[in-house]
């Protein structure tokens, strides 16, 4: 992410950096900011939506990318 000029909380590149499983952890931790941006948007009435994309030419970040627009999607009931 740094080579995409992407700046991250320590604690998040820590957790990526020793994950046994980055592209899982990395789908968790989006998933679970997507969960505190909703609520957060809830709670002040404010309409929110989300555009979620890979960047990459890999199979498995593809379905990485298409399972966090599943999850949030379920979350957002549509």
């Amino acid at each position: 992410m740094k080579w995409l000029g992407i700046e991250v909380p320590k604690w998040l590149y820590n957790d990526l950096k020793h994950s046994k499983d980055i592209l899982e952890t990395s789908v968790r931790t989006s998933v679970m900011i997507a969960n505190e941006l909703i609520d957060f948007a809830a709670s002040k009435q404010i309409p929110i939506g989300f555009n979620i994309e890979s960047i990459s030419n890999k199979k498995d970040e593809i379905d990485a990318a298409t399972e966090i627009l599943n999850r949030i999607s379920r979350r957002l009931g549509r």
